[in-house]
């Protein structure tokens, strides 16, 4: 499925310069008339030179205006039904709240599936399937998600290291060297552990895979493959827990791709950690 150029560019918001906001906030609010304009129509009904358009357009990764001003054409979508966002109001019933949380959530899953790129789940995939060591870090409700991967990466049966505690986690990352992985996770990409984690373990020949909301902070910077995840404020429902969610799938994703292309020593994996749990699980005699 074609990127959506408008999700993109709402999770590249906050970090651009002023000028680049202007341009930014015009593409937003005329993105239906993008595709019919020129270089010079658009320079000049935003108020900056061609080059500081056509630098705009490389910044979002198209190497030409041509290729840019298309992404912002129609893109047909048998699933395009996107839930709505909607603010919980006083007088809501349990129900009606339970469903505008449950459409924030699946509105941040469906966004964030329209900003996945097959060359950076291929990439992610062959960093993972080349690393000797796998590392997952992460911060107050981001170390929940390192977690959740540290553990799905372990029934793979992989060499997985992860702590909750932000010191030893610093401590893992002085201990990679190249031929090891760091998956970080950060809904801002700005979390001074996280990124102090990327940057140490990039020091060390390391290969970094970020998931963040936020492509161009700090830990984007730091990363060999960057997953954006899409999400929106609501009242009573921070942006960053819809993000989580959308965040852990992406991990689904890369440890399902991993399973498949290993299937008999996944398979095998699975099944001894199947019968210790279910073991475990039985009644102490």
């Amino acid at each position: 499925m074609p990127q959506n150029i408008q999700l993109k560019i709402r999770s590249l918001f906050s970090d651009l310069s002023s000028t680049d906001q202007k341009i930014a906030g015009y593409l937003l609010d005329h993105h239906s008339t993008i595709s019919n304009s020129t270089i010079n129509e658009l320079s000049a009904a935003i108020g900056v030179a061609d080059s500081t358009l056509f630098q705009f357009a490389r910044k979002l990764g198209y190497k030409g205006f041509k290729d840019f001003k298309l992404a912002f054409l129609p893109q047909p979508d048998p699933v395009r039904e996107i839930p709505v966002y909607q603010e919980i109001e006083d007088g809501d019933s349990f129900l009606r709240i339970a469903e505008k949380v449950f459409a924030s959530n699946q509105a941040a899953l469906t966004e964030t599936k329209q900003l996945l790129r097959e060359e950076d789940l291929a990439l992610a995939s062959k960093i993972i399937n080349g690393s000797n060591r796998l590392f997952f870090f992460g911060s107050g409700a981001s170390e929940l998600i390192a977690h959740d991967a540290f553990e799905k990466f372990l029934r793979a049966g992989l060499s997985v290291f992860h702590d909750s505690d932000g010191h030893v986690q610093l401590m893992l990352a002085s201990m990679m060297k190249t031929g090891d992985c760091a998956f970080c996770f950060s809904h801002s990409g700005r979390t001074n552990q996280v990124i102090k984690a990327a940057q140490t373990a990039k020091e060390n020949g390391a290969r970094i895979i970020s998931f963040t909301s936020n492509a161009l902070s700090p830990l984007a910077k730091e990363s060999d493959v960057i997953f954006i995840s899409s999400s929106k404020d609501m009242e009573y429902l921070a942006e960053a827990m819809s993000s989580e969610i959308a965040q852990m799938s992406i991990v689904d994703a890369l440890y399902v791709s991993y399973m498949v292309s290993h299937k008999e020593e996944s398979k095998q994996s699975t099944a001894n950690f199947r019968k210790i749990l279910l073991d475990f699980k039985r009644p102490w005699r």
